[in-house]
């Protein structure tokens, strides 16, 4: 088959009132899609993990696996607080206090608009990075992104982990061939 036969059937199958009714449809469903999954918080995965803790033969592994399983407290302090909630923050950073939060800025503005922004705040408590949830004005955005990197959460408490080193890994002199 030549290629201006290939092209002339792919133009006569785009114009047809059948593709253009499904490639309706599929655009509606993705829009739908697009508005249910830019709303609320993203999935969680569930509780109970395919993982079974009997399969494995460490302990160990077992004991790690399962504090991984268990569901985890709030942030620091355990609890969602009012004053992040009142500030519509959620998430696990509802649960680490504020510590610092500096004025906001005096700007004038052409246009008033309600800015969501997804943030990223690093265990020593300051904002790393922010990312608009939905895209509103670029200069109010540039704005409330310089704003709240300025503020300060509670630091995260380190964790420590701790290996029980009984057996050595193998290295190339003792480990057999098959």
């Amino acid at each position: 088959m030549e290629p201006t036969e290939t092209k002339d059937r792919w133009k006569s199958v785009k114009e047809s009132q059948a593709f253009k009714e499904m490639d309706q449809e599929v655009k509606q469903f993705l829009r739908k899609k697009e508005d249910t999954l830019l709303q609320g918080d993203p999935p969680m995965p569930p509780l109970k993990s395919p993982i079974e803790l009997g399969r494995t033969k460490d302990k160990g592994t077992e004991q790690v696996i399962g504090r991984l399983l268990t569901p985890k407290e709030k942030g620091p302090g355990g609890k969602l607080l009012d004053e992040n909630l009142q500030l519509g923050i959620t998430g696990d950073l509802a649960s680490r206090k504020i510590i610092e939060r500096p004025q906001p800025f005096q700007v004038k503005v052409k246009v008033e608009a309600e800015i969501e922004l997804t943030v990223w705040v690093l265990p020593n408590g300051t904002v790393d990075r922010a990312v608009p949830s939905i895209p509103r004005d670029a200069e109010l955005e540039r704005i409330a992104i310089q704003y709240l990197k300025q503020w300060r959460f509670e630091p995260l408490h380190r964790i420590t982990l701790r290996f029980n080193n009984r057996e050595p890994f193998p290295s190339s002199s003792n480990c057999s061939r098959a």
